[in-house]
């Protein structure tokens, strides 16, 4: 997989990667902008970035065109990506946005970007950002593991959710925040297994799935542990044995213990 380079401390995005890009560098500051908050800003923040960037070029035009060149190299590499390789350079984007960009150059991108996507909760010490995005990953990858199981996952309080989530993901192991921090990148490689696997196969682990799972709470651990298969290219019905732990409410509706780690080893930052 290919190593993702850093970005600088100004702009990311907004045309298509390969499009030709303004001599401002807005656009490219709009493609990264696109890509982190999952649509496109409407015209009156396009505006407002073309304004800060243009700003930023005629305050320092050497270190502008520095970090454009690194901008529009990371770019190139959504040339051609599949969706997880997407998922991986949204994520990594997500983070330079949030603990890089907050100065007077790249904070009219930042605002914009987590307007689109709004962010949950932040981990300063890891670096980790979840977003609406990501939660809505996992709570994906949770329903579609309820319907190869044939058992809705716990019901889920969106709000309150997020509430807790703002307040415990600081605190939480590393392993455990890096999770839910990519739950779209793991979604991604789900999606890409089943899809490959044979009929016979997804019939495997649908068999699998039902004689495994007894109640809606384990449905969420059963969707990291598909999530582990997928990422370490076994079948899918070889997730392994989903057993119930003494998970607090939150973890109870996220599934946010078993088979992360698995879940977790080909994802290269």
């Amino acid at each position: 997989m290919m190593r993702r380079r850093a970005l600088l401390t100004f702009a990311v995005p907004a045309c298509a990667a390969g499009a030709q890009a303004q001599d401002d560098g807005s656009d490219d500051i709009l493609a990264l902008v696109e890509l982190v908050g999952g649509q496109t800003p409407d015209g009156t923040a396009r505006v407002a970035i073309a304004e800060a960037a243009l700003a930023a070029q005629h305050r320092d035009p050497v270190a502008q065109a520095r970090a454009r060149r690194e901008r529009l190299a990371f770019l190139e590499q959504l040339r051609g990506a599949d969706a997880i390789e997407r998922a991986r350079l949204r994520i990594h984007a997500r983070g330079t946005l949030w603990f890089e960009w907050n100065n007077a150059d790249g904070g009219v991108a930042r605002r914009t970007a987590f307007a689109l996507d709004p962010v949950i909760a932040v981990a300063s010490r890891s670096r980790l950002v979840v977003t609406e995005q990501e939660l809505s990953a996992l709570l994906a990858a949770n329903a579609r593991a309820g319907e190869v199981a044939g058992i809705t996952p716990p019901p889920v309080d969106r709000q309150a959710l997020t509430m807790e989530l703002a307040r415990e993901f600081p605190a939480w192991p590393l392993t455990r925040q890096r999770g839910f921090a990519v739950a779209s990148f793991r979604l991604a490689q789900l999606d890409r297994a089943w899809q490959a696997a044979t009929a016979a196969e997804r019939d495997a682990a649908t068999r699998q799935a039902r004689q495994s799972v007894r109640q809606p709470q384990e449905v969420p651990l059963l969707a990291r542990a598909l999530e582990a298969a997928a990422a370490a290219g076994r079948p899918l019905s070889e997730f392994g044995r989903v057993v119930t732990p003494p998970l607090p409410r939150i973890g109870e509706q996220l599934g946010i213990i078993s088979g992360m780690s698995g879940a977790l080893r080909s994802f290269n930052p």
